[in-house]
């Protein structure tokens, strides 16, 4: 093998992810990201109006606005790869690892709010016109 190739990581047992990452951890992930995707979607709505807005529009603005919505659209792109990746592993920590009845119920109400963000994010960011 050359210096720069680099080897995979081995695949892990879901009792060693269970080892490794604990539910609280991937609880505070769906937290995080779900408010980033709501908080997307609603600055992603208000800069469509603003692009939109004919009125008496501050030209740069609508400029800045377009381009607001090209960052946003770029971001989900990029992010929504490993989101799904994360709610995969976290449906996976639900169905395979033994956990406490309570950290279970937690787990799939956090995964249900983060799969609804995450569901319309996809609805409206990948189809904002810019």
């Amino acid at each position: 093998m050359s210096e720069n190739a680099t080897e995979d990581p081995p695949v892990m047992t879901y009792d060693e992810v269970a080892a490794e990452v604990r539910p609280d951890q991937v609880m505070e992930l769906l937290q995080e990201y779900q408010k980033k995707l709501i908080d997307s979607i609603k600055s992603a709505n208000e800069f469509q109006v603003l692009a939109k807005s004919h009125r008496g529009a501050d030209v740069d603005a609508q400029n800045a606005a377009r381009n607001q919505l090209i960052v946003l659209k770029k971001w989900f792109i990029k992010i929504r790869p490993p989101a799904t990746d994360l709610a995969r592993h976290a449906s996976t920590m639900i169905e395979g690892v033994k956990l406490k009845r309570l950290t279970n119920l937690e787990l799939r109400l956090r995964l249900a709010e983060f799969e609804a963000a995450l569901e319309r994010a996809n609805d409206v960011l990948p189809r904002v016109n810019v």
